[in-house]
């Protein structure tokens, strides 16, 4: 921030010399403004696209599952692991998103309109995540095969459809 006041002196008899008011301008690097939101658009791309591929993948372990004659503990235990990840995956997902839409919101250069739409995908992830995960874990956990399939591939779709929407 630079303050500056401008004064004026003129030649006439008797000289006379007036101030303006104090001024002042705020320097910003609108670029690096700008590249600090495009990394929080890559990460929070990325998040989603990682989130719905772990549950495309829950998706099909579920239908493999359903489709093998005996319960296979390597399927299970896959399923399992991925399924003790999700809460911690959801949680950086929704948090790399409202940090694009703050980013966003001070950024300059950024359209405020999308910036909006952005902290409204956040939120939109962010109420997937408690209802949904929370029935389609269940179900997996219960060993209800077709309906654990079904619910993952739900939330498979809405993460893909949220990912595009970014």
């Amino acid at each position: 921030r630079a303050q500056f006041r401008i004064e004026a002196h003129d030649n006439a008899a008797p000289p006379q010399a007036g101030a303006s008011a104090w001024g002042s301008v705020e320097i910003v690097d609108f670029e690096a403004v700008h590249g600090l939101t495009e990394r929080l658009w890559l990460a929070a791309e990325k998040n989603l696209e990682s989130l719905a591929a772990a549950q495309k993948r829950a998706s099909a372990l579920a239908k493999d599952l359903g489709a093998a004659p005996a319960d296979p503990p390597a399927l299970r235990q896959e399923l399992e692991n991925r399924l003790s990840g999700q809460p911690g995956a959801w949680r950086i997902t929704v948090k790399s998103l409202e940090s694009l839409a703050a980013a966003m919101a001070s950024d300059p250069l950024s359209n405020q309109g999308v910036a909006a739409q952005t902290a409204e995908l956040a939120g939109e992830v962010a109420g997937m995540e408690p209802e949904a995960l929370k029935e389609a874990s269940g179900s997996a956990r219960r060993g209800d095969w077709p309906a654990a399939e079904k619910e993952f591939g739900r939330l498979a779709q809405r993460l893909q459809s949220a990912h595009r929407t970014l």
